[in-house]
Formats: structure tokens, sequence, C-alpha cells
């Protein structure tokens, strides 16, 4: 399966008689390319889905399209591909922000967790971990050049390490942070000063 048509596991909160969907798992060598609009919209607060295995390949989800997908248990394979899959510019398009348990390639994301970013990844997609709550701790390897337009919005992050490879943030990418609970560990300050900084937005408390 490369795609998977829009509107296909659309569900509003009026509809009736929903099937019972309880697992979504794409192989661990799917070559899964997209997600059409609205391919997995449940609009159902009363609606859970119990696992959820996303691709291990590079994929992209309809730019028109919201993801209300609540999930016990969802899974991303490969960080990498991940980072560089294509999110819609809706909000909640990233497929795992209602996730109730979120695993990343086998380990489950937990408030001391720390997720490294290889070095494989020169950019992380927009919106990649957008409202990831329990996302805390993050390295950046040397290699990662560009963090994508909230990357990492309203996310909880306390401790992030940047790289000297580093060039430039989006918009947003770090909004909802306060910037007195954030340590940063740069090892370069050069590099550092070079960054290209987009409408950067960080509390005050």
């Amino acid at each position: 399966v490369k795609r998977v048509p829009g509107y296909m596991f659309y569900f509003d909160q009026d509809q009736t008689n929903l099937p019972k969907l309880t697992r979504v798992i794409f192989d661990e060598n799917s070559s899964m390319e997209q997600f059409g609009p609205f391919a997995m919209y449940i609009y159902r607060e009363d609606v859970q889905v119990e696992e959820f295995r996303l691709p291990d390949s590079i994929f992209a989800t309809h730019d028109s399209s919201s993801f209300f997908l609540k999930t016990k248990h969802c899974y991303i394979p490969n960080l990498a591909n991940w980072c560089q899959s294509s999110f819609g510019s809706y909000t909640e398009s990233n497929l795992i922000c209602k996730a109730e348990n979120l695993y990343i390639e086998g380990e489950l994301l937990t408030a001391t967790s720390e997720i490294v970013i290889p070095s494989s990844v020169e950019k992380i997609s927009s919106k990649a971990f957008d409202r990831i709550s329990r996302l805390r701790k993050v390295v950046l390897s040397e290699g990662v050049k560009e963090i994508g337009e909230q990357a990492f919005y309203g996310t909880s992050i306390t401790q992030i390490t940047i790289p000297t490879t580093l060039t430039r943030v989006g918009g947003y990418a770090f909004s909802s942070l306060s910037y007195s609970n954030v340590k940063v560990s740069i090892s370069d300050v050069n590099a550092w000063s070079k960054i290209i900084f987009e409408n950067v937005y960080l509390k005050r408390q």
C-alpha cells in the first residue's frame, strides 16, 4: 500500500453505527507514501484506536488535512524517516499528537526519555513533534541543519543540545516553552550566533 485514500477512515461526531476500528498497522518494510485528505480523521471523543503502527518509510500527509485520531498505543518505527516526513499545515496534522502512549523505535516516550535526532536528518519537518507534551529532552546530532516551523510546538522540552551545523529555526518551532526552564547546550558560540531564528516565541515563565 502506497497511499491511504482521502476520507478512508473519516468519522465525525454526528455519525452512528461506527465500525469498530481497533488497529491500524503498516508493515515494517512498508513503502507508504501518502495519507490523503482526512484519511485518518475520527472526530469522536468516545472512539480510541487501540494500536497504530506508522509506516517505516518517509511519507506525506495531505496539506489540507487534520488527523484527529485518538490512539492508545502509537508506534514510530524509524525516527529519522519520521523527522523527514511531510505533515500538513492544519492543527493536529502529524498523526501522533493524540497518542496516549507513544513508542519511538520500540521505546516508550516518558517524561525522563531523551530522543536523539540522528545526523542523517538535515531538516526536522514542520510539526514533526507538534503537541507531544511528554517530550522533554532532545539531542540534535551534528548534521542537523534546520528545524521546521512548529516542529516542537506544544512540547515540554527542558533540555536540548544544539549542533554546530544548525543554521535555521523555523517560526514558532518552540512556542509554548518557557525560556527560564529550558537548558540549551551549545559547543560553539560562534556557530550559535549565526543561526537564523524566525518568529521565535517563548513564554516568560
